[in-house]
């Protein structure tokens, strides 16, 4: 982690996150993000950066007038760098249970499928197994907390060694 950024430099980062996610991202979801990209600074130092940096988000959400919505806190690089799982249980006393696959980048549903109940191996060879075989093999995979995913969290960490990176090497830091 690189730490001791002059302000300068913390307000540089703080506009080029700002511009990439939009500015839903408060002090403390900024810090996270900046983490994940290995720049560590503290949370106070953010706060005066977003006042400089997004005046008027920081003003709406000083007056909670911020719209509320769901911030993105990371960008999909490509196609195929992350999968969304995501289930609808609206009718499951009718006996359907609606799951899909969506791409994290260009939100295009790999696969859907509708089955009468929750079932971990339904959910694999339906959805899972079926967006792999037609467009290859995610590095990261998005769902619930649910144990239905559970039988295709532990493929996609198995198979983990298989991804390739674009210049060739054959496996990727795990995610």
């Amino acid at each position: 982690m690189y730490s001791g950024f002059s302000g300068d430099c913390v307000h540089y980062m703080v506009h080029i996150e700002t511009s990439e996610i939009g500015g839903v991202a408060g002090r403390k979801l900024m810090q996270g993000y900046l983490r994940s990209k290995s720049i560590q600074a503290l949370q106070k130092r953010i706060s005066n950066a977003q006042k400089v940096v997004g005046q008027v988000y920081f003003e709406n959400r000083q007056q909670d007038a911020q719209r509320q919505l769901n911030p993105r806190p990371y960008q999909a690089t490509c196609f195929g760098y992350n999968l969304h799982f995501d289930q609808n249980e609206k009718s499951v006393e009718y006996g359907i249970v609606f799951v899909m696959a969506v791409d994290g980048k260009s939100a295009f549903i790999t696969r859907a499928s509708i089955m009468p109940r929750k079932n971990n191996i339904t959910i694999y060879d339906q959805v899972f197994a079926a967006a792999v075989v037609n467009f290859g093999l995610w590095d990261q995979t998005i769902q619930d907390c649910g144990r239905e995913f559970f039988m295709s969290i532990f493929i996609q960490d198995y198979l983990k060694d298989f991804r390739v990176k674009p210049n060739g090497e054959r496996t990727r830091p795990p995610f």
